[in-house]
């Protein structure tokens, strides 16, 4: 694993959460790599539903800001999703219904609310917009495209993964990067193993301890099994770290984990103040 390379795309989503839910992405961005500083020029955000959950049905209905596209100075595009805090509602409410994928008959199932999520995905908030996937097949981008990275965190994580597959299936690009932190089983075992197929270059990171990797864990209504997508990278929690659910999940966490499997210094990868303990138990 290039944890430095891993370590500035989690830096890209983090800049996805830190844009409110109402606002959209600064035009350009800089993000270390390596000691040096990458800049990239957004060229377009991204809109989606929010994901809906049984406390909160009305979340379908709302348009949020929830990552861009972005290209760097020697071609590289980056596309960018964050998370949301209705992933934690997601996890109480144990239903996790399977949907046939909706851009590739044959594979398989994948879990229906980040399906859903998934379809509403555009580039424009108005309801009349081309979903992502045809924009970023259409889209002219200032500079020849030399690479294609998606990378997300939580339900970041379980959009990009479908992505990447209707990405390598649907459009031109077939080389294509994944980098996910903390991300649910997305799809059933079938889904899983075409995607490892059609996606090789795909680097899923998961801290043990973070209940959202876990899950969903149930049946798929007699069609098999929820299943990670392979390549998976497990990160080591020290007892600096909080253990708590919203502090093992939180994209923090995971930074300063990665920073710590680097080597780096880690008082330049800080954990959030609240996922901090104040002794050495933990």
């Amino acid at each position: 694993m290039d944890w430095e390379a891993a370590i500035h795309y989690a830096k890209l989503v983090q800049a996805t959460e830190d844009v409110p839910p109402d606002q959209v992405c600064d035009s350009c961005l800089t993000v270390p790599l390596r000691g040096a500083s990458v800049r990239y020029t957004v060229l377009a955000n991204i809109f989606a539903n929010d994901l809906a959950t049984d406390r909160y049905e009305a979340r379908r209905e709302l348009i949020v800001s929830i990552g861009f596209v972005a290209q760097d100075q020697a071609g590289n595009v980056v596309v960018a999703i964050r998370g949301t805090h209705g992933i934690h509602e997601w996890l109480h409410d144990l239903h996790y219904h399977a949907v046939s994928c909706p851009f590739m008959s044959v594979a398989g199932c994948t879990e229906d609310g980040f399906t859903e999520v998934y379809t509403s995905l555009r580039v424009l908030a108005g309801t009349e917009s081309k979903r992502l996937l045809q924009s970023l097949a259409n889209l002219s981008f200032p500079l020849p495209v030399k690479s294609l990275t998606l990378c997300g965190h939580s339900l970041g994580a379980a959009l990009t993964t479908l992505l990447a597959l209707d990405l390598a299936v649907n459009t031109q690009y077939k080389e294509l990067t994944l980098y996910n932190f903390g991300s649910p089983r997305t799809g059933d075992e079938q889904f899983a193993e075409v995607f490892n197929r059609l996606v090789p270059n795909t680097y899923r990171i998961a801290n043990p301890m973070d209940l959202v990797t876990e899950v969903p864990f149930t049946f798929l209504s007699g069609k098999g099994k929820y299943k990670h997508v392979e390549a998976t990278t497990v990160l080591v929690p020290h007892q600096g770290v909080k253990q708590h659910l919203l502090c093992m999940h939180h994209l923090s966490t995971y930074t300063h984990l990665m920073a710590k499997e680097a080597g780096l210094n880690l008082d330049e990868y800080p954990l959030r103040e609240e996922c901090c303990c104040n002794n050495e138990s933990g």
